[in-house]
């Protein structure tokens, strides 16, 4: 049998196969492009669905065995082969060499394929255009065939511009900024950072001010989410980009990256990607690095890229993360820059506004004080904030995890550090706190909260459960601002199944209305309390709901002051902490002392009575509590 047909027959398949994944992701790229306006993967999708009609036409005139198939085929084999070169080749030139090693794992089933195809077509060619045919497929091989280390590590990209690279003038550098920069005192316990990401000319000094709360800290974990500067297909499209493995080296050396953590949030759902290559020329995260490396020791990283996303995933973002941090050391850092290109004192104004609106911990009152300031038309102002969504997927990450209180730390501008006062670009930082110092003295009453809005909060609770483990979405928050569900109060969701516990999870002080921290507390107590499974969808009608609000927090100095059954209690002492509800020694029937005891050992992982000890604040607080009838 001639092998002429033989391969065509073989390599009609092939080039259909590759119209059809082509056409397939142009497709759904101009469909996003269209909800997205963005006309940068509009023009992606119509080059694919171009290059998909060529490869399903040449695929049918070879099936037909047509002289016309197979020149077309063979040339649309050279086009795709040229564009996985050139790619290569323009990397190499413009971006960084890494870019192979990052690449290449996504590049294999296309160029076996097309490795495929063509050396079919090199046997039905003539002899004179065999050369060219063996040279392509010999960098065609090369592409296919580069080993990559899994655990690549990238390479800096703008030492020498952003910062020096010389490692000795770099540290130099970072310890005079950290030394002019004044140490804040901090308003609780650290859980976030937002910190600019300029030229260190420009916005070390700011960026200073964030770091200073670092010294003498010990962290095992930071997770930077920075905002993204390039296009890039993942980041384009909504995705959140994490490197799994490997490392990001400065010149002050490697921070590995703290993989089980990271595979974590890869796993725990969301738009979250394993997505090494977008990272590559980046440097929002890259500059922050230096500081962290000249402050602390032995820390991991997990860096997390964020172009323009769905408020919707981005709150679903932040629970994912949030599931992976908890009980961890790690500490957030939002990576971004403020206002961009107004005139200083225009800039002043509307940086200001950004700050004041995050200090609030308001979310939605974050994004409409961006919105409206791009809309009053300010001259020159492109942006409110070039990291919108890298800071909103922090804070609401930061809420999570138990963020209550916000402390704007420094505000510069590059007009500050000697450029242009016509066009200057803003520069923040903030300190995000959970555990509100306690005030000593009166109790506070909570004013309770009425039959009507606690129907309202349980039936909100139960239904957002049942949506979560149902649909795995949240349901809308409709007809809820009202004056009494609005308040920022700590609450806790407790669950039960047949009278025994079924989970509990809660807040001290809320960070942002009552209803809202209902809600997500009740997802967290159906998912994420470690003492128990998720609640499974069918066992939900089985499960009673219990709310507890809580009043303001009290530091006490002698624990005579507590009335067990009315008082819940907190313990703190070096980092840790634990707490009780009242209705524990209700309960439980413990006394003061077994009480107390039970909180530092069991809830703090502190030494029995703990709470004798001169370092140890001892504070409580009353609720109020209302339930479903058991089920």
């Amino acid at each position: 049998m001639s092998l002429r047909p033989l391969g065509l027959l073989i390599a009609a398949p092939i080039e259909i196969l590759l119209g059809i994944f082509y056409g397939y992701n142009g497709i759904r790229e101009i469909i996003e492009a269209v909800g997205s306006s963005s006309s940068q993967i509009l023009i992606l999708g119509i080059v694919h669905i171009f290059l998909s009609i060529a490869l399903l036409t040449g695929g049918v005139g070879l099936l037909m065995i047509k002289r016309w198939g197979r020149t077309l085929s063979l040339i649309v084999a050279v086009l795709f082969i040229l564009y996985d070169v050139f790619s290569l080749v323009g990397i190499l030139v413009f971006e960084s060499p890494a870019y192979i090693k990052s690449v290449a794992p996504l590049l294999p089933i296309k160029a076996v394929l097309l490795g495929l195809f063509v050396a079919i077509l090199y046997y039905l060619t003539r002899p004179s255009v065999r050369a060219v045919f063996g040279i392509l497929m010999v960098i065609l091989l090369f592409t296919a065939c580069t080993k990559v280390k899994e655990e690549a590590v990238r390479l800096p990209a703008v030492a020498g511009s952003f910062y020096p690279a010389d490692p000795n003038e770099l540290r130099k550098m970072i310890q005079g900024f950290l030394n002019a920069a004044k140490k804040p005192e901090p308003e609780g316990d650290l859980v976030a950072l937002l910190v600019p990401h300029a030229g260190y000319m420009y916005s070390g000094l700011v960026a200073a001010y964030s770091y200073k709360l670092l010294e003498g800290a010990d962290w095992d974990t930071v997770v930077i989410i920075g905002a993204s500067h390039r296009p890039s297909p993942f980041v384009m499209k909504g995705w959140f980009s994490v490197v799994p493995e490997g490392g990001f080296e400065t010149p002050l050396g490697m921070v590995e990256i703290d993989s089980r953590t990271a595979r974590y949030i890869l796993e725990g759902g969301g738009r979250f990607t394993a997505d090494a290559a977008s990272h590559l020329m980046e440097h929002s995260i890259e500059v922050q690095l230096p500081f962290l490396q000249v402050l602390l020791r032995g820390f991991k990283l997990v860096p997390i890229l964020v172009g323009r996303a769905k408020y919707s995933d981005i709150e679903e973002g932040a629970r994912v993360i949030a599931r992976a941090l908890k009980g961890k050391k790690t500490l957030l850092i939002a990576s971004s820059d403020l206002s961009h290109y107004p005139a200083d004192d225009a800039a002043r104004k509307s940086d200001a506004g950004v700050l004041d609106a995050l200090k609030s911990l308001d979310p939605a009152r974050f994004r409409e004080t961006c919105s409206l300031a791009v809309k009053k038309g300010i001259p020159g102002l492109e942006v409110a904030v070039c990291g919108e969504d890298a800071i909103l997927l922090t804070l609401l990450t930061s809420i999570a995890l138990g963020t209550n209180r916000a402390q704007i730390l420094f505000y510069a501008n590059s007009h500050d550090a000697g450029g242009a006062p016509e066009a200057v670009v803003g520069y923040g930082a903030m300190a995000f706190y959970k555990g509100r110092p306690a005030r000593q003295g009166k109790e506070e009453a909570l004013e309770p909260i009425s039959p009507k809005g606690q129907k309202m909060l349980l039936s909100l609770a139960r239904e957002t459960i049942s949506s979560y483990l149902t649909h795995k979405k949240l349901p809308a928050l409709k007809g809820y601002e009202v004056k009494e569900l609005i308040r920022p109060l700590g609450v806790f969701v407790t669950l039960r199944k047949g009278g025994n516990l079924r989970g509990c999870i809660g807040n001290l002080v809320g960070g942002q209305p009552l209803y809202k921290s209902v809600r997500d507390m009740a997802v967290a107590a159906a998912i994420e309390d470690p003492r128990f499974p998720p609640v499974a969808a069918s066992e939900l009608k089985d499960i009673s709901i219990e709310i507890s609000v809580l009043s303001p927090i009290r530091r006490i100095d002698d624990v005579k002051e507590i009335v067990l059954g009315k008082h819940g209690v907190i313990i703190r002492e070096g980092g840790r902490s634990g707490l009780f509800l009242p209705q524990v020694a209700d309960e439980t029937g413990w006394d003061l002392q077994r009480f107390l005891n039970e909180i530092c050992t069991q809830k703090a992982g502190l030494p029995t009575e703990c709470w004798k000890d001169k370092e140890a604040e001892v504070s409580v607080f009353t609720v109020q509590v209302f339930e479903e009838s058991q089920r």
